[in-house]
């Protein structure tokens, strides 16, 4: 596991979040799978696994909120493909 400055942990992850909406709105959800895997080979599960509670906290104001179906259902599809990616890498290490 990495050891992250506080700042840098925050720098990562406001650069997954901005990702994050470039990606959706360009419907290109494998730049987000990808800074996710970027991370991993760095051994940041710390990072990853804060940046998908907020990918979860965004799912739910999405549902609570009037956003478009196609969005709410790439942020699910995000969640279950990163928390796969983070299973599978904590099985192996």
């Amino acid at each position: 596991m990495s050891t992250l400055s506080p700042e840098e942990m925050a720098r990562l992850l406001a650069k997954g979040r901005r990702l994050y909406g470039r990606c959706l709105a360009k419907n290109d959800p494998q730049c987000v799978l990808g800074f996710v895997a970027h991370e991993l080979q760095r051994a940041r599960h710390d990072l990853v696994a804060d940046y998908l509670a907020w990918l979860q906290a965004q799912r739910a104001a999405l549902e609570t909120a009037a956003a478009p179906a196609r969005q709410a259902a790439q942020t699910a599809a995000l969640i279950a493909a990163i928390q796969q990616r983070l299973d599978n890498d904590n099985a192996q290490s």
